[in-house]
């Protein structure tokens, strides 16, 4: 006994080097580069360097890069209008001189004919309105549908971390259930149905307004209602979701939390690192969720900037024509304006859509730990 004394002494005496180890980084495990190259256009936003400051408690850091960015968006698509603004109405001044003063001194048939050349003239300016429209609100539509695709595996492997593999599944079934909706209702449905409006008004106002204007209000009401069904059906399925998923795993986490307290010696120890470990990944899931939401942010702001200024500016010009200009060309205008406010309300749906399955993830899957 005494030598096996002195040996354990002899070697306690041995000194032993000891090597400093660095910090784990605990995003190690996330993979951000499918993010970051759909994120490469905004140059001022890095989605990693956000989930970083969020997790510091720095969320205000680097967002004054932001706001100047949405102020120079929102002036220089003011300049870029300016043309537009100016064809329209002075093509909807010379339509005004077909209509008025012209039938005074003309035929009234060389007056009419005189007056629909100008008429399809204004109908080709607005069509090119219409598509640089279309064409952000599509693009736009799809980069967040990439987004939430680059973000989704990085996302619900942290709730998976942090709650539970039934949570980060059933929500995963979600994510891509919205995506799906993006894609093929609002994308291929929604904006067909709104060009569809748009001609039909067109059409109806050029006739004086006496063949679709009922069929003209009938897809304007189904559009509406549709985006109102989808918002209800995203907010049903993702309460429901939240309301089952993330008790199983809380249950599940409760009985493992009641096994090792239940361990002699180590029980709470063990019981105290855990808490530790599962309330830091439920930080990190958090911030996650906030870059995800403010990343969508920052993906359609300037498009929804561009998308009001255009909807602002038609509507400017049929309120400076109304006094002198014929009715049709007023009505036609107006016409283009309340599609333009349906691409935006379009696009507006598809953030909220995102913007609200993650807000809901988030708040449903923090569990209380300990």
């Amino acid at each position: 006994m005494k030598i096996i004394l002195i040996s354990f002494f002899m070697i306690m005496l041995v000194p032993v080097r000891i090597f400093a180890t660095e910090e784990a980084d605990p995003l190690s495990v996330y993979d951000f580069s499918d993010i970051n190259s759909v994120l490469k256009d905004d140059n001022a936003f890095n989605f990693e360097d956000c989930v970083r400051e969020i997790i510091k408690g720095d969320f205000d850091t680097g967002f004054s890069g932001l706001f100047d960015m949405f102020l120079s968006a929102i002036f220089s698509e003011l300049a870029n209008e300016k043309a537009i603004i100016i064809k329209l109405i002075v093509v909807g001044l010379t339509a005004a001189l077909f209509s008025n003063i012209a039938f005074t001194v003309l035929s009234g048939k060389i007056s009419e004919t005189g007056f629909y050349i100008t008429y399809l003239a204004l109908i080709v300016c607005m069509l090119s309105g219409y598509t640089i429209v279309a064409e952000i609100v599509k693009n736009t539509m799809d980069r967040l549908s990439s987004f939430m695709e680059a973000v989704t595996p990085v996302y619900i492997l942290s709730i998976g971390f942090s709650t539970g593999e039934s949570t980060a599944t059933a929500f995963y079934q979600v994510v891509i259930m919205v995506i799906t909706l993006i894609e093929k209702v609002l994308i291929n449905f929604i904006i067909p149905m709104i060009y569809t409006y748009m001609i039909t008004g067109l059409i109806n106002n050029m006739a004086n307004g006496t063949l679709f204007t009922k069929a003209g209000e009938l897809i304007k009401t189904i559009i509406e209602w549709t985006l109102k069904s989808l918002m209800t059906f995203v907010i049903g399925i993702n309460v429901i979701r939240s309301l089952i998923s993330p008790i199983v795993d809380s249950m599940k986490v409760g009985t493992m939390w009641k096994v090792m307290q239940s361990i002699p010696g180590i029980g709470n120890t063990l019981n105290s690192v855990s808490s530790v470990v599962f309330a830091s990944g439920t930080l990190i899931k958090n911030g996650i969720g906030i870059s995800a939401m403010i990343a969508i942010l920052v993906i359609c702001f300037i498009p929804v900037v561009k998308t009001s200024v255009i909807a602002i500016s038609y509507k400017g010009v049929s309120a400076i024509l109304e006094p002198v200009s014929d009715k049709r060309i007023v009505n036609s205008i107006n016409t283009i304006h309340i599609s333009f406010c349906l691409m935006l309300k379009t696009l507006l749906y598809a953030t909220v859509f995102f913007i609200l399955t993650i807000a809901i993830i988030c708040a449903s899957t923090n569990l209380n730990v300990g």
